[in-house]
């Protein structure tokens, strides 16, 4: 099957691998917040799979680092796109934010 692909490296860095699975966990917080889906369910089966397909987990504080870090990136992101709502929808990324935060020193 011919398929055309775009690779953009605009954001290609050298980095912590867990940056990656961090980023991925924040999109599925995003659904959440979306009504979309159950973060814990979907976290669950990415890392199934990701193990499954020769990755290794992160420890749970790196990856609540870096989920966190990926969801004050969304954050920002909303501030500069100034959509009606986008302090309602900034307030929630930066409550999620707390709330991983605050389950992470439960652990």
């Amino acid at each position: 099957a011919d398929q055309a692909c775009l690779l953009d490296w605009d954001r290609a860095h050298l980095g912590d691998p867990a940056c990656d699975y961090g980023r991925i966990l924040g999109q599925l917080q995003l659904l959440d917040l979306r009504g979309k889906g159950d973060p814990s369910a979907m976290a669950e089966a990415f890392a199934t799979a990701f193990v499954a397909a020769g990755g290794s987990r992160p420890g749970a504080r790196r990856e609540t680092f870096w989920t966190v870090m990926a969801l004050l990136n969304f954050a920002l992101r909303e501030t500069r796109r100034l959509r009606p709502d986008w302090l309602d929808r900034t307030g929630g990324l930066l409550d999620r934010c707390d709330l991983l935060l605050n389950r992470r020193e439960s652990l």
